[in-house]
């Protein structure tokens, strides 16, 4: 847990603006505008599923084209719940991006869409330190990874099983708009922010004109 929490704590000041250079080696020129967003969508995500940014990667400094970012947690689930985890981030994510003008500036391409956005989540055994060897267990979802539209779900494979540097074995697929066709047809009570208080689905608060920078 220290570890995790000592990671976040790099991560998050470096999108923040306070050193990008301990992810890469130099800013992007669009620093300024994308470290603010990343800092309150982390947070966001701290907050929900108390999950920790493990990494933050930018496909160009010059231009805003693609991101990659992974995230670290001690969630136990399955795939249908993971799905909904993972699509409402994402999706969260894009407005924080579209919704910033300064950062439209720099986008290669506007709207910024799912297919430029690499998420992964990997998650651990609530006592370990976040290592590949303490993956929570299968039937448990180990990890999920969003990459160029298409979503894949991974369980920890059986110690004996594994060989060479995976210790992951995938079981499911899908696309990103079918995962999110398939989130649309759940009863509202199938929904991961259900209110059983409201009889409601809670959504994100709106966010404001400039990304939600304060």
């Amino acid at each position: 847990m220290r570890r995790l929490i000592l990671r976040c704590a790099v991560v998050m000041a470096a999108v923040f603006g306070l050193h990008w250079g301990a992810l890469q080696a130099e800013q992007p020129v669009y620093g300024e505008q994308l470290g603010p967003l990343m800092f309150k969508f982390f947070r966001e995500m701290e907050l929900l599923y108390c999950f920790g940014p493990d990494d933050i990667r930018l496909e160009s400094m010059e231009q805003f084209s693609g991101i990659s970012i992974s995230f670290e947690g001690y969630l136990s689930s399955d795939v249908n719940r993971l799905r909904q985890v993972l699509v409402s981030s994402e999706k969260r994510l894009l407005e924080y991006l579209n919704g910033d003008e300064e950062l439209r500036s720099y986008m290669k391409e506007y709207p910024f869409k799912a297919k430029s956005i690499d998420i992964t989540m990997s998650f651990y055994d609530l006592e370990s330190s976040p290592d590949p060897e303490y993956y929570v267990s299968a039937p448990s979802i180990a990890s999920v990874r969003c990459l160029n539209g298409l979503i894949t779900y991974f369980k920890a494979k059986d110690p004996k099983e594994r060989a060479g540097a995976s210790n992951l074995e995938e079981v499911h697929r899908e696309t990103f708009e079918e995962a999110c066709v398939l989130i649309e047809k759940l009863e509202p009570r199938e929904n991961i922010f259900y209110s059983p208080g409201s009889e409601k689905v809670l959504e994100f608060p709106p966010v404001t004109a400039g990304g939600g920078r304060s």
